[in-house]
């Protein structure tokens, strides 16, 4: 056969976890997954299934598998020191297109989780793994060899404040836009990428999203602003407007850019953020 049909059957018949097609270079599954949620595949199916090398690979989550989807490099790099500190064995990653995916097993049934900084996927659902072909033509990789880690709950490796309770503030919205619901995260995640980010980035300036901006050095490069997310009597956010990005020193959020920080301040994904400001370009 061929590395997805090898693949397949080692989620299936070494791990436990039931796997399913997924259309090649595209994240649609090709049978109706819902069923293999409590159901493993046979070694027929995936006969079936994997006879081709035009197929992508699919692992359902749920059954105490849980995938932590990290979208922002710099939030799973922050995460990864604290985790590896703990956890010197690791566990099982995957590089994905804009990130990272981990792989984690708990004994507590978890739930699935949004946020701007991170997907929970731990029921209801299935994630692309190697040697699956993204969209874009990017290869999802096997970052290392180690198993996946068994914890008891997602806390013990995942602290509350990186799934934080959604937020549903709009007070700060001053570029005056309005935000349209995507019901797909799978297009607008793709959809999102037609979008320049640089452009983005150079047009607009996370100090039109914060109020009361000062600046806290003579060379005109640090700025420093109330932060927004919690009571905060003296200014905490910091921006550096010569890389372009800023954070607070009070809060768990250590840095993010104007694409982040829009797409806080309005409760709404990475994605969205993209392409509402991409179209106000």
């Amino acid at each position: 056969m061929n590395e997805a049909f090898n693949q397949a059957k080692k989620w299936v018949f070494e791990f436990g976890f039931p796997v399913l097609p997924v259309v090649y270079q595209s994240k649609r599954a090709m049978v109706e997954w819902e069923y293999y949620q409590a159901h493993l595949p046979t070694d027929t199916e995936l006969k079936n299934w994997f006879y081709s090398p035009m197929r992508n690979l699919g692992v359902v989550v749920g059954n105490g598998l849980v995938v932590i989807d990290f979208d922002v490099q710099e939030v799973f790099d922050y995460w990864h020191t604290e985790f590896s500190a703990k956890y010197p064995q690791g566990t099982y990653m995957v590089k994905t297109r804009r990130g990272v995916h981990v792989y984690i097993k708990t004994q507590e049934a978890a739930k699935n989780a949004h946020n701007d900084l991170l997907d929970v996927k731990a029921e209801r659902g299935y994630v692309l793994a190697p040697p699956s072909v993204h969209p874009s033509g990017f290869v999802y990789r096997a970052m290392n060899s180690a198993p996946i880690l068994s914890v008891n709950a997602l806390s013990d490796v995942l602290p509350e404040f990186y799934i934080p309770e959604p937020e549903q503030s709009t007070q700060y919205n001053t570029l005056n836009v309005s935000i349209p619901y995507y019901s797909d995260p799978f297009d607008e995640a793709d959809n999102a990428q037609n979008y320049n980010l640089r452009a983005i980035k150079e047009r607009f300036s996370m100090l039109d999203l914060l109020k009361g901006v000062r600046k806290s050095d003579r060379n005109g490069r640090w700025f420093i602003a109330h932060c927004p997310f919690h009571d905060d009597k003296s200014p905490s956010f910091w921006f550096d407007a010569q890389k372009k990005v800023g954070g607070c020193r009070k809060c768990n959020i250590k840095v993010m850019d104007v694409i982040n920080l829009y797409a806080r301040l309005n409760n709404i994904s990475n994605s969205d953020a993209i392409r509402i400001l991409g179209e106000k370009i």
